[in-house]
């Protein structure tokens, strides 16, 4: 495997317009993700929110997927599998494991069995493992030839970055050189970053979107329940309505009056509404992304939509009751 990942990196490296190329065991916003114990020489066990994903890299991946070096290297031809165990940690990480030390030069253990202690030999950027929401971003990246275990050198992912705006052409010619490495093997699941980015979103757009339709559905069916309310309730009131215009009563005193009620229970409504929200926002936390649960500005404005749309299912009735002739009206029965 590790003969196939070189020559299948230096063969995508030669294709004109790709600018790096790498390889990768638990890609970004992918399905396969390796998390599990370590141990950090002369410290005490990590906390246990800190389970950094264990990446296995090759070639330039970090280059390929434009990954910053903060510090230290990257790996080389060097890392082989008879050389020293080396490792590269997230920046994260490495605030997290010395935050008033250098951690180049430090050395931890993966955590699998008989394992040798690993030098740290760079430090890198944060990098979103799982999905958008991911804010953990701790890491620890492995050259592929020093994989902890051989079945880990099963399966791989190869990267490259280009500057071809022809994406087709791209992955034909990444087809021609891993068919010129092994012609059985298969290429699949071809994406771009911005396709990993599109079905990582995927679910969360889905319920996004029935939450959207289910409360588009809920205001209007608050404003034909109050359309109905209003309606029943000004019919119910005709005679009085047409004795207070015969007596003097303006159309308009009467519009603002019915508007005025519909206004006072459409605000009690919402304000019921809004601290019952907020109640339950932290049941709807998983779902966001870089969005509070609890935004003022975003209650203020359905306070305000609930109540304008109360208004306008109500304005129909009030405004018939305002032109009701008083001789009609007092023969109403």
């Amino acid at each position: 495997m590790i003969a196939f990942e070189q020559q299948a990196i230096e063969r995508l490296q030669s294709i004109p317009g790709v600018k790096a190329a790498g390889s990768v065991f638990g890609l970004p916003l992918g399905d396969m993700l390796i998390r599990g114990d370590f141990v950090v020489e002369n410290q005490p066990a990590p906390p246990a929110d800190v389970t950094p994903a264990k990446i296995l890299v090759g070639g330039d991946y970090f280059s390929a997927l434009g990954i910053p070096v903060f510090s230290g290297r990257v790996f080389s031809a060097h890392d082989s599998q008879t050389g020293p165990r080396v490792v590269v940690v997230s920046k994260s990480l490495a605030r997290r494991l010395w935050p008033t030390q250098d951690p180049i030069g430090r050395r931890l253990k993966l955590g699998f069995s008989n394992d040798p202690w690993c030098t740290v030999v760079g430090v890198v950027g944060d990098t979103k493992q799982n999905d958008l929401r991911d804010q953990s971003a701790y890491a620890l990246y492995i050259p592929y030839a020093q994989a902890p275990s051989p079945f880990l050198m099963q399966s791989m992912s190869l990267v490259i970055r280009t500057d071809s705006e022809d994406q087709a052409g791209s992955v034909l010619a990444a087809r021609h050189a891993i068919a010129a490495v092994d012609p059985e093997l298969p290429l699949f699941d071809v994406r771009s970053m911005e396709g990993l980015v599109f079905r990582s979103l995927s679910e969360p757009r889905f319920n996004t979107f029935l939450l959207a339709l289910f409360a588009g559905l809920a205001l209007l069916l608050a404003a034909l329940g109050t359309y109905g309310v209003m309606a029943c309730a000004v019919t119910a009131r005709t005679r009085e309505i047409g004795l207070r215009v015969a007596l003097g009563a303006s159309r308009g005193a009467v519009l603002r009056q019915i508007l005025g009620r519909v206004a006072a229970i459409a605000g009690i409504g919402s304000s019921l509404g809004i601290l019952g929200a907020t109640l339950t926002a932290h049941l709807l936390g998983s779902q966001l992304y870089e969005v509070r649960p609890i935004e003022t500005a975003t209650y203020v404005s359905v306070l305000l939509l609930m109540i304008a749309s109360s208004l306008l299912a109500g304005y129909l009735p009030a405004r018939r009751a305002a032109r009701v002739d008083p001789m009609e009206a007092l023969r109403y029965e």
